[in-house]
């Protein structure tokens, strides 16, 4: 039998990563080049954070994981729903994963990771948002 702790950490939404009124460039360059935290705007954070609890609520099965650095801010953000976790025992052998970034002026990074199904077509079996497309960003 083996015991799992879960802890939860107070994120810390200053919505002050983002100035809506710069370009993803400036940003990156304001940030001293350290592109460790995800693109969003004040709120963002919160309402991730409750849509998350309320799945979770509604749908045991639905796993999210929040990382963030020493300081509470969000930086990577990764769920999976309950058809999607089913999926993955069946379908998860082989795994693509896509990251492309949202359209708009925010470029977050989204990874999509999906399988093939027994009908040859891809299937979802999780998501996640990115705060850089860096090797520390894909290993938490």
């Amino acid at each position: 039998e083996k015991t799992i702790k879960l802890y939860r950490a107070r994120v810390i939404d200053t919505g002050d990563n983002v100035d809506p009124n710069s370009t993803a460039k400036q940003q990156f360059q304001n940030s001293g080049g350290s592109n460790d935290l995800l693109n969003l705007r004040r709120g963002d954070s919160a309402a991730i954070y409750n849509y998350f609890c309320r799945m979770q609520l509604t749908n045991p099965n639905f796993f999210y994981l929040m990382d963030v650095n020493d300081e509470g801010q969000l930086r990577n953000v990764f769920w999976s729903d309950a058809f999607s976790r089913v999926s993955c025992s069946y379908f998860g052998d082989v795994i693509f994963i896509d990251n492309t970034y949202i359209s708009g002026k925010f470029e977050i990074p989204l990874v999509t990771f999906s399988g093939v199904n027994h009908h040859g077509k891809a299937t979802l079996l999780s998501c996640g948002l990115l705060a850089g497309e860096t090797l520390e960003s894909y290993h938490w």
